[in-house]
């Protein structure tokens, strides 16, 4: 029923997607030839372990992050420049498994075309390249995990163990990388015995015994980096703010907290950061991690131990506020959703200091009507993500619409809107959270509208014909 040939079939097919990618990566080269690496204040826990990875030296390590970004940067020699490469090429790499996917999917040319290119020209998603955290990286390995689970789901001959061995390794560097998808394994396993079956699930025995070998990566990966953590009296944070980012969500009720040791403390920094944010203007939403160094300070504590004292007084706030606690989640819950980079803390001005005033200056204001207009492109595609399962309740669609194709926007749709609540309910949301599953989310929206499009015109042509 497709009106468009499936990318791939033909050598103008091939030819448009590498002049996509060409420019894509002209680009990108462009921009690294005078933007330098954008270094925020999470930017240095990111280096600081990597260099603790070389040395070897964990004494006093706060355990705030996990090492697979740092290792980025090891790889990169700590040049920040050859990491922000790094990050360009796996953005290369996004747009080409984009294109990817949606082939897997069938999906019009134009529309896999269109796909890519809100990728490969999304100012947002280029500029998340340049900076100095684990954004780009995450959705690279994401993409790619998916992009073996998609094609496992197309091709059932290849359904193997190794090659979904591969699959549950890229989840679990996923997950070393970001700590909030350590679900995601367990997650692509249930999706796994559900949408993929073959020789590789048997009888029950062997099921359980595969399943666990698919685990394994992320068993050691993680088993090991706790291990180690407990051995210096941490433990491994799922939530870089766990209790941090319930104060984040109830600070505004801090003052109904109990006056023990610590939280008295805690509470006084946090209401005189907030007061001095609130006097020169400035958001207090991140107060409490404004005042983090002066509560190491004043307590004498470590990171894990305060976010352990926070997250008592959170829970606590919680109990007492709960009301409360449900409209700030539902806030952060919105807060996802808005297009990567809403908050971003930086100005757009940072990006061409190395230009003149008046260049730099005309430049940020195309940018910024662009990146206007993008984010509303951005945020229709998300109301229809998010109302996709709507289109269902009509039975042409729900006839006429591939497993396949079903399988994966749900396998998809489940994933995102279970990260969304995750982070909404520990870490507080934020556009650029939502940023490692934005390839998933274009591709998958666009081949189900495509096809319900299809089944639209197709159930329409059938009612005019004539008995």
């Amino acid at each position: 029923m497709a009106t468009e040939e499936p990318p791939g079939n033909s050598h103008k097919t091939h030819r448009l997607f590498l002049v996509l990618l060409i420019f894509a990566g002209l680009l990108r080269l462009v921009l690294l030839a005078f933007v330098h690496p954008i270094v925020e204040p999470d930017s240095y826990s990111y280096i600081d372990l990597a260099e603790r990875l070389i040395s070897l030296n964990f004494a006093d390590f706060n355990a705030i992050r996990t090492p697979g970004y740092p290792l980025i940067i090891i790889m990169g020699f700590f040049n920040l420049k050859i990491v922000v490469f790094y990050q360009i090429v796996m953005g290369l790499m996004i747009i080409f498994l984009m294109l990817k996917i949606n082939n897997e999917m069938n999906v019009p040319l134009s529309l896999n075309f269109l796909a890519a290119a809100i990728y490969a020209f999304f100012i947002q998603f280029v500029a998340f390249e340049f900076f100095i955290m684990s954004e780009t990286l995450t959705t690279f390995l994401i993409t790619l995990a998916f992009y073996h689970f998609i094609y496992l789901l197309h091709n059932p001959p290849c359904r193997t163990l190794k090659n979904l061995l591969i699959i549950f390794s890229l989840t679990a560097l996923a997950a070393f990388t970001r700590p909030i998808y350590l679900m995601l394994p367990g997650y692509l396993l249930l999706c796994s015995l559900i949408f993929l079956p073959g020789e590789w699930q048997g009888t029950v025995g062997k099921k359980a015994l595969h399943s666990l070998m698919l685990l394994t990566p992320t068993l050691v990966l993680a088993g090991g980096w706790s291990l180690m953590n407990y051995s210096f009296d941490r433990g491994f944070i799922v939530a870089t703010g766990r209790g941090f980012g319930l104060i984040e969500l109830m600070g505004d009720h801090i003052e109904q907290a109990n006056d023990d040791k610590y939280a008295k403390i805690i509470k006084e920094a946090y209401l005189a950061g907030k007061e001095r944010n609130i006097r020169t203007g400035a958001p207090y939403d991140d107060t409490i991690w404004e005042v983090l160094e002066i509560l190491k300070q004043e307590t004498g504590l470590t990171y894990k131990q305060l976010s352990d004292i926070t997250w008592s007084m959170g829970v606590e706030l919680i109990k007492k506020e709960p009301l409360e606690y449900v409209k700030k989640v539902c806030r952060s819950w919105f807060k996802f959703w808005l297009p990567p980079g809403q908050t971003m803390r930086h100005q757009y001005e940072v990006y061409f200091d190395k230009l003149g005033p008046l260049t730099g200056a005309v430049m940020v204001g195309v940018i910024k009507t662009a990146v206007n207009l993008q984010r509303k492109f951005i945020g229709f595609l998300e109301i229809l993500f998010l109302c996709a399962p709507l289109a269902l309740l009509a039975r042409p669609v729900r006839r006429n619409l591939e497993k396949n194709l079903v399988a994966v926007f749900f396998s998809v749709f489940f994933f995102i809107l279970g990260k969304s609540m995750a982070i909404a309910l520990i870490e507080g949301g934020e556009g650029r959270f939502a940023l490692p599953v934005f390839p998933l989310l274009i591709c998958v929206t666009l081949a189900f509208y495509a096809r319900v499009w299809q089944t639209v015109v197709h159930h329409r042509a059938l009612h005019k014909q004539p008995l």
